[in-house]
């Protein structure tokens, strides 16, 4: 090895450097041996219970391990505890040693309290035998600017680091509870993730439910996350820049600096995204990243977030995409037309969030898709459709354009996904045309028996989406086409023939008798 001379006459002569140190907290996830800690130890928990018991040890842990069985909805009673015990003890006698050690508890937890199961004898033992320990540091240990920003930025919110999960629900139209928001988004951006967001049934976009459970070696990642910067925020701004090489990301990267509230970024986003858009070919990209700026500009109603400028990027990217859209979805294989449609219909959704002229120009869009030569038939049909809804296109030509798909010399596998793709979204508007349901009456009944092994894969992704209650109509308006008075009374009899039975099940629940 190299000598102490060596080395000083080799750093002799070099500028010198200013470093700091900090220390992070301790925890028995990162004293175990998994945890690449070379002096680690199997049981952190096992061993601070040893230490710090004042008695009866054996005793203490394994009420530990039926606490834990309880968490877990498993079943454990005091007996078991008790036999558990005995078993321990008598085990540490056979084998001579004055009291039972981890061996033998374990073995009595696997017989006694867990029937024999090892996954329910894993489960109950993995909490207590590392535990869930948080160590602290004291407040005049130098830390990094990154770490001190964050701390203080959660001691002003009121947010507490603890190692046990809790239930956070914020209302965004609240500053304090905005500002918890754009944090726990900040420090996602960052990989930290502190809090997980969960779903809301709430059809509001001013409520966020998190789950906070702040990780030990989330420390770690603080310090590995300042290289980023010294604060949370300009840290984030600048990951969100380094997340930019493709035109989806950069769109990410917008929306999520947004409803982070990092502002100053965004201008530089907005234009990195631009010059991706103007280099970007694919038009598939293109057009996906127009529902994540459509969604972005809806910020600034709850969160106060101005987004007025993505207006121009966002209809830059829109009139690119509608401009190729046309020729990239002719003469294209079925799994592109499935990915393009798949797009259209993220597109479509959105569109209403833009203003008119994006509608317009949109819908002129399909108007030209439509028109093209080569279009698959569940291109053609989904944007038949979509035409139809939004009032571009008359009834009377849809029911032309249907007719002329389910001909006889159009093959049945592209008459499948033709209707595949007119008939997928909400059946309500299209159940009540009978011109329209008179087509698709003459085409199933007219169609073969091998014809229609065929394409039944198809039309069951057609009729699978739709919720019952809209199936069933469909069937009685199918049923009664071509009837001078239409007959409503056979499916709402049949509907109400078990009804005794409802009225019955709903008394009992409410525990009243009819």
């Amino acid at each position: 090895p190299p000598k102490v001379a060596q080395d000083n006459a080799r750093l002799k002569g070099m500028a010198k450097a200013r470093t700091s140190l900090t220390w992070v907290p301790w925890t028995h996830r990162r004293l175990t041996e998994g945890s690449g800690y070379s002096a680690g130890v199997e049981s952190p928990g096992w061993y601070h219970l040893l230490f710090t018991a004042p008695d009866r040890p054996v005793v203490r842990w394994l009420t530990r391990v039926a606490a834990s069985l309880r968490r877990q909805d498993l079943p454990v009673s005091s007996a078991h505890i008790i036999e558990a015990a005995r078993l321990a003890q008598s085990l540490a006698a056979l084998r001579g040693r004055p009291m039972a050690g981890l061996d033998e508890l374990s073995e009595a937890v696997l017989s006694v309290m867990c029937d024999g199961s090892a996954v329910r004898a894993a489960a109950a033992t993995r909490e207590v035998l590392i535990g869930e320990a948080l160590g602290s540091v004291p407040d005049g240990v130098p830390m990094v600017p990154l770490d001190a920003d964050l701390r203080s930025a959660a001691k002003s919110l009121r947010m507490a680091f603890a190692a046990t999960p809790r239930t956070l629900a914020l209302d965004l139209r609240k500053p304090r509870d905005l500002a918890k928001s754009q944090l726990l988004r900040r420090l996602e951006i960052l990989g930290i993730t502190w809090g997980r967001r969960q779903r809301v049934a709430s059809s509001g976009t001013f409520k966020e439910v998190w789950e906070l459970e702040w990780d030990p070696e989330m420390s770690v990642q603080v310090v590995e996350a300042a290289a980023f910067g010294t604060t949370v925020a300009s840290a984030a701004g600048n990951a969100l820049l380094g997340a930019t090489d493709s035109l989806p990301q950069v769109t990410r990267s917008v929306e999520r600096a947004l409803a982070a509230g990092l502002s100053e970024v965004v201008p530089e986003l907005l234009g990195i995204l631009d010059e991706q858009a103007a280099r970007e070919m694919d038009i598939v990209r293109l057009l996906g990243s127009v529902p994540a700026l459509a969604r972005s500009q809806r910020y600034g109603d709850v969160r106060g977030t101005d987004a007025s400028s993505l207006e121009a990027v966002t209809r830059a990217v829109l009139v690119r995409g509608c401009a190729g859209m046309p020729a990239a979805a002719a003469n294209v294989d079925a799994q592109v037309a499935r990915t393009l449609r798949t797009t259209i219909d993220e597109v479509q959704s959105v569109i209403g969030l833009l203003d008119e002229r994006a509608l317009a120009l949109w819908n002129g869009a399909l108007r030209s898709a439509l028109a093209t030569r080569s279009l698959p038939g569940l291109l053609a049909g989904r944007i038949t459709r979509m035409l139809l809804d939004a009032g571009e296109l008359a009834r009377d030509d849809a029911a032309l354009r249907l007719s002329r798909a389910l001909s006889q010399g159009t093959r049945p596998e592209e008459q499948a996904e033709w209707i595949e793709g007119f008939l997928a979204g909400d059946i309500l508007l299209l159940s009540y045309d009978n011109a329209l349901l008179e087509v698709l009456n003459e085409w199933l009944a007219r169609i073969g028996d091998q014809a229609f092994v065929d394409v039944l894969p198809a039309l069951r992704r057609a009729f699978g989406q739709w919720p019952n209650p809209q199936k069933t109509d469909l069937a009685r308006q199918i049923r009664d086409l071509g009837s001078p008075t239409p007959d409503r009374s056979g499916p709402l009899e049949e509907a109400f023939d078990d009804v005794e039975e409802v009225l019955d099940t709903v008394s009992m629940i409410l525990g009243g008798t009819r």
